[in-house]
């Protein structure tokens, strides 16, 4: 795999700090990545990469995960800074208090990301929601409802390895025995054009999120709300209870696609009239 290396470096440079970027840079285009790989890479040896690698995850910017290491949190939150640049950030900012302001719920923009569903904006009410979610935060795909809205929209290729990786390994989180039963969540919110989570990989919260697209009617983003879950363990939130934040949130999101150069009129299909169901609860299925 080839890593970039970027010229210019000159002799008044810090050269300990060089090579740690160069770990950085590894990181960023490898994924995740043994030690021995990283030293190989970096032209180091192991004992030297695991130094870079322990001082960088002290400091949050990598993640160890059983033998292997990938980007930690503060890497992942600027990236999440660097699409600021990017047009769906751009349109969905000033829109996001407003939608704060008339749902009363905390609101969020998520774009895919290396990782998965990635938070790249979140605005929250005066009373804020507990929860341990910022820009940088990765979701989970099939317990969250940013993570339903590209599992139902975005294509298989992109979600394909995270959704059989969750399947497998956390049956519990998301509460979905096959891939089966997955296929007919996601019909279901292809049809409503929305997804919520109730009491999902957050606890104490319900989510509800809608897709953003662009001109080409591809999948662009999820638009979010969140909200203090306010029903009883094991309990589900139907859409009438909700359906104030839900109309609130649709109409938003297709402002925002809207912006971004989605017609209607052309890719119809995509955002679909309100359809009457319970939303999910991750805790009984």
């Amino acid at each position: 795999m080839h890593v970039p290396q970027f010229q210019g470096r000159g002799s008044a440079g810090i050269q300990s700090l060089d090579q740690g970027l160069d770990v950085m840079r590894i990181l960023a285009h490898g994924g995740s990545i043994k030690l021995k790989d990283v030293a190989a890479r970096a032209g180091m040896s192991a004992s030297k990469a695991h130094r870079y690698l322990a001082s960088l995850t002290r400091a949050g910017w990598a993640v160890q995960t059983d033998t292997a290491y990938r980007l930690g949190p503060e890497a992942i939150a600027m990236a999440a800074a660097c699409l600021a640049g990017v047009s769906v950030m751009k349109q969905a900012m000033p829109m996001l208090e407003e939608l704060c302001r008339s749902s009363g719920r905390s609101a969020g923009l998520a774009v895919w990301g290396s990782h998965g569903p990635t938070i790249v904006a979140i605005e929250e009410t005066a009373d804020p929601v507990s929860m341990n979610i910022r820009p940088g935060t990765v979701a989970p795909v099939l317990s969250s409802a940013s993570g339903l809205v590209f599992a139902a929209y975005a294509p298989r290729g992109l979600t394909g390895t995270a959704i059989a990786t969750e399947l497998q390994e956390r049956p519990r989180r998301h509460g979905f025995r096959s891939e089966a039963a997955l296929n007919r969540e996601l019909e279901i919110i292809r049809a409503q054009g929305w997804a919520s989570i109730h009491s999902g990989w957050v606890a104490g919260i319900d989510a509800i999120a809608v897709p953003v697209f662009d001109h080409r009617g591809r999948l662009e983003a999820a638009l979010l709300t969140i909200g203090r879950d306010r029903f009883a363990p094991g309990a589900k939130a139907d859409d009438i209870t909700l359906k104030p934040a839900i109309d609130i949130l649709r109409e938003a999101g297709a402002q925002l696609s809207e912006k971004l150069g989605y017609q209607l009129d052309v890719h119809r299909s995509r955002i679909a009239e309100p359809v009457r169901r319970s939303t999910r609860s991750v805790t009984k299925t």
